[in-house]
């Protein structure tokens, strides 16, 4: 023992040594927050902006009482200057040189008038000097982090006072500020006022260390100090008390003050018998008390804070909150709002965290700044786990520079310093990606120093932590590196040194968010991966105008667009990386996050079953690392189609981390449309709000449901008219009329000689371009056909009259337009039946192709009467590989003209495609990929032979089909005519028909 306390000290020493050679400012009073406390100077201020190396001449004396600002325009304080109209957005390393002069007058409390005024300033980008009544007060140069003045000596209790504050996008550590993000300026987080007594409290920090679960080791260290005076002994006592949460006091102490030099240190502690454990499935907060009393037993001072009884350790390389394995379900963070900018309000934080909570989130990274002291405390209420960073971003080349040692210490100096006491916050970052010089590592030592309580890391890019990881000091507790593959990550946590977390992952440029499901699998498959954070939470836009010919002359949209004059801009598409867009509205990535991070899972996809009474099991596992799911509730139904047979509600229990199997008493009649069943599974929690849903298949007497089958139900027409020509088919029954055609037109009408169809036999070979192609061809990695929907050439054209049907064969060339020498060929055939069934048959191979096909199959145009897309399948959101787990198998309708309509559809049985008449097309396949895309204002219908991924911004596609690399192309479907006049066939599996409303939530956007 004593040989390890040896060691100990001789670590701690020389970290001691180099903290104390460093002139690093310290507060002097401790944080009030308490709002009866404050006097807010938040409102309008008078404005001048500059943009220049040097503030003229003529505004030199902004900063005298007498000075002259009626001419300057009002700010709002807290707010941007680029979202106040005074200066043009940059984004990233982009800012010139300028000046944000601010002036307002305030009176001060004459209840403060034998005590020390502090000026707060909680945020401004990037640093400021403040003067009061035309004196310095001070300066600051950490964008991000809170800094307060006392300015009792310049203050007027008689008259209004006058605070001028002088900003500047340039201090010693400006870059430090910048990451890849809008670079905004201006003071926009909070101006606030308090006071203190002489004697006061200058800090406070609450530790709480387990032993077992059942106890609790509580230790308060309280400093005090004055500012002048020198107070006599025994005069003053500082006291703790310690609430439950209903208000029971469970602990009090007090302590004698004894100042030496004008501070004095104080430790307090106590023994917390079985304790309510923070965590974020279990939120408890005490209430801690903080007070400095007189003699006579008055209050001189006092602070509270609601703080949480937790303890975060690293053991055999992993990482527990509680001595407790922890799985963190986590998205980085900004604070970003597209109207106020960084101001961000309460409500703007309150709904991002619900929105989480909602997502089944459990883990935020403030990416890349400490956020606002307001959120940090919202997160201790609500239950999340915070990675807050000490703010460094870019500003690499200073790292190697021993003369910015004071700077980054002094960022994480008042990081830790505001942030050390909310139980939300269990890790320490330091900085993001940069490189692992001697100026971080002392960082990283002085961060430890500051608290050794909280494990810390260094955000890195994947590569450079590989090449580095060797050169990591034990002062780092955890391995936090980004983007890098599945195998990858497992190779660093089978070495089983430290715990992981990719502190970056799955980056959602535009709508590529396909690694997330492979990658979470790897987190779980490892005790010692403690999880990950995707990149990123929401889009980092701002609302700007913009004139109609810009609108028009979009071709590809880098952000969203909210009218034709007003625009989500998110400088290109640098910003479109959040799971929702900029104002909050979920994309369809949310809620695949959303399903990826359930902590209720139903792991079976079918059961089977069969006719009659019976006894039915599924399994749900409780993903919480602490609670039970009691109080949850699982409400099911069994449906036929759209016909409800049977439900029930079902009381969970299973415990953390464990498995439970439910069974169900369900009645199945003998009569069942197309045999075809499902189980749908609903879980909600406590509040009865939604956690997770499932469908799934019931296979009856062990048989899926073979929608082809239908086919043979379809009794003969009695007409059935056959016109064959060298160069055209037409086919005409009793409620439609088909026409192929030798140039490869293809024309459906039904009885009223109505066109549904009348389209050539094109080709689909890619997607409309998106935001994530556009990456992919600007980095040259990966190409696809441009443009993607292609007209044929027909080499042959063949008719065959067989007993019951007639066919056209064609033998087709797609030509790819923007490379010669590249196409694609092979044989279609459409075989229409005395039934009227329409099927088609399809073999194709690409030659001489490259790049990739992002999607592929035959494509067909509806006609623009044409408005609502119904489907039996997996929905509501797009499938391909990789983004599938969102969507389950059900009944799902949307309209043309819905944000959500593009994309592929997987494992559709049947569709409608119909007009606001119910008249239309119908399509049978068999677990077919049904894509739709409205162009002009018709509908593309593809039926897709393949199907890639989306990619990411730094990963390949997980399924890249590269032409030269497909070989044979097949698919088969049937298509026929739907109405009150045309075929019954579909009309049971998806009556009635309800009325389908467009969400137009966004005019248009990236991926749609």
């Amino acid at each position: 023992m004593k040989k390890c306390i040896i060691q100990i000290l001789l670590l701690i020493f020389p970290m001691l040594n180099f903290a104390q050679k460093l002139d690093i400012p310290k507060q002097s009073v401790y944080q009030v927050r308490d709002k009866m406390e404050i006097q807010t100077l938040n409102g309008k201020w008078k404005f001048k902006y500059v943009e220049n190396k040097n503030i003229p001449s003529s505004l030199a004396g902004f900063t005298e009482v007498s000075f002259d600002d009626s001419s300057w325009e009002y700010i709002t304080v807290p707010s941007n200057w680029e979202t106040e109209g005074f200066k043009t957005p940059q984004y990233g390393a982009d800012i010139v040189e300028a000046w944000g002069l601010y002036r307002t007058t305030f009176k001060a409390n004459p209840a403060w008038s034998n005590k020390h005024v502090i000026l707060r300033f909680d945020g401004v980008l990037f640093g400021y000097e403040v003067y009061v009544n035309g004196h310095y007060a001070g300066k600051w140069g950490s964008s991000f982090n809170p800094c307060q003045f006392d300015i009792t000596p310049f203050i007027y209790f008689d008259r209004p006072n006058v605070l001028a504050v002088k900003v500047t996008t340039r201090t010693m550590g400006w870059r430090f500020d910048l990451n890849d993000c809008w670079a905004l300026a201006g003071i926009f987080r909070d101006v606030e006022l308090f006071s203190v007594p002489d004697l006061h409290l200058k800090d406070v920090t609450f530790v709480s260390q387990l032993k077992g679960n059942e106890c609790a080791t509580l230790t308060f260290k309280v400093d005090v100090g004055t500012f002048e005076t020198t107070i006599s002994d025994r005069q003053y006592r500082a006291q703790i008390l310690f609430y439950d949460k209903v208000g029971h006091q469970l602990f009090s102490s007090s302590q004698p003050i004894k100042l030496q030099d004008n501070h004095q240190s104080l430790q307090f502690t106590c023994e917390l018998e079985h304790p309510h454990l923070w965590t974020a499935e279990t939120p408890y907060l005490y209430r801690m008390e903080v007070r400095i009393v007189n003699n006579k037993n008055e209050v001189v001072q006092q602070v509270y804070e609601n703080v949480g009884v937790r303890e975060v350790i690293v053991k055999d390389g992993i990482l527990m909150v509680n001595n407790t394995p922890v799985l963190l379900r986590g998205t980085c963070h900004n604070e970003i709002d597209p109207i106020r900018g960084r101001a961000l309000t309460d409500t703007d934080r309150q709904n991002q965290l619900k929105m989480m909570k909602a997502a089944n989130v459990n883990f935020i990274r403030t990416a890349h700044y400490p956020f606002h002291p307001n959120f940090h405390k919202m997160c201790d209420e609500m239950g999340f786990y915070v990675c807050c960073e000490v703010p460094f971003g870019y500003g690499d080349s200073n790292l190697y520079k021993a003369e910015f040692t004071t700077e980054l210490c002094t960022r994480a100096e008042a990081t830790l310093t505001r942030d050390k006491n909310h139980p939300s916050i269990i890790m320490w970052t330091i900085g993001n990606e940069n490189p692992y010089t001697e100026v971080v590592e002392k960082v990283v030592q002085y961060v430890k120093l500051k608290d050794p309580t909280r494990p810390r890391a260094l955000p890195m890019a994947g590569h450079y932590f590989m090449e580095n990881r060797e050169r990591l000091s034990d002062n780092l507790d955890i391995y936090a590196f980004h983007y890098q593959s599945p195998q990858a990550v497992v190779k660093i946590a089978d070495l089983k040194e430290k715990p992981v977390i990719t502190t970056e992952y799955s980056h959602s440029l535009g709508l590529a968010f396909d690694v997330l499901e492979s990658q979470f699998d790897t987190i779980l498959s490892r005790k010692n991966i403690a999880g990950g954070a995707v990149w990123c939470w929401s889009d980092q836009a701002l609302l700007r105008n913009r004139t109609v010919d810009d609108f028009m002359r979009d071709s590809v949209v880098m952000g969203v667009w909210i009218d034709s004059l007003r625009y989500l801009d998110s400088f290109k598409d640098k910003g479109t990386d959040g799971i929702v867009y900029a104002d909050g509205y979920p994309q369809e990535d949310y809620w695949q996050l959303r399903k990826v991070y359930s902590p209720v899972i139903v792991r079976e996809r079918d059961i089977n079953v069969r006719k009659g009474e019976q006894m039915i099991n599924f399994t749900v596992e409780n993903r919480f690392n602490f609670i039970s799911l009691v109080g949850y509730h699982c409400n099911w139904s069994v449906r036929n189609l759209s016909k409800e047979l049977c439900r029930g509600t079902v009381d969970l229990k299973a415990q953390a981390q464990q498995i439970e199997n439910i069974p169900l008493q369900i009645t199945l009649p003998t009569e069942i449309e197309n045999d075809d069943c499902m189980l749908y599974l609903s879980v909600t929690d406590y509040r009865g709000m939604p956690v997770y849903e499932k469908s799934v298949s019931l296979l009856v007497n062990n048989q899926k449901t073979d929608y082809t089958n239908l086919l043979s139900r379809v009794p003969d027409q009695k007409r059935f008219k056959v016109r064959k020509t060298s160069t055209t088919l037409s086919v005409e029954g009793e409620n439609y009329l088909f026409t192929v055609d030798r140039e490869g037109q293809i024309t459906i009408q039904d009885g009223n000689k109505r066109k549904l169809v009348d389209s050539p036999l094109y080709l689909r070979v890619g997607r409309k371009p998106s935001i994530n192609i556009e990456n992919f061809l600007m980095r040259k990695k990966v190409f696809g056909w441009n443009p993607y929907i292609l007209e044929p050439e027909v080499m042959d054209f063949k008719c065959m009259e067989e007993k019951d049907k007639v066919s056209a064969i064609l033998y087709c060339k797609w030509l790819r337009v923007d490379k010669v020498d590249e196409y694609v060929e092979g044989k279609v055939c459409f075989s229409v039946s005395k039934s009227g069934l329409v099927s088609v048959d399809y073999d194709l191979k690409p030659y001489h192709a490259t790049g990739t096909l992002w999607e592929c199959g035959l494509t067909l145009t509806l006609h623009p009467s044409v408005e609502t897309f119904r489907w039996l399948g997996n929905g509501p959101y797009t499938s391909t590989p990789g983004k599938t787990v969102y969507n389950e198998r059900d009944i799902w309708a949307l309209h043309k003209d819905d944000i959500h309509f593009i994309g592929n559809r997987g494992e559709v049985d049947v569709a409608v495609l119909l007009d606001n008449e119910n008249t239309g097309i119908g399509f049978i396949g068999s677990a077919s990929d049904l894509a739709v895309e409205k162009i002009g204002d018709a509908i593309y219908m593809t039926d897709n032979a393949i199907v890639s991924s989306y990619g990411t911004k730094l990963s390949q596609p997980v399924v890249n089909n590269k032409a030269d690399k497909v070989d044979n192309m097949r698919g088969k479907f049937t298509l026929l005519v739907m109405g009150k006049d045309g075929n019954v066939l579909l009309t049971p599996v998806f009556s009635p028909y309800q009325e389908v409303l467009p969400n137009r939530h966004f005019l248009k956007s990236y991926g749609h």
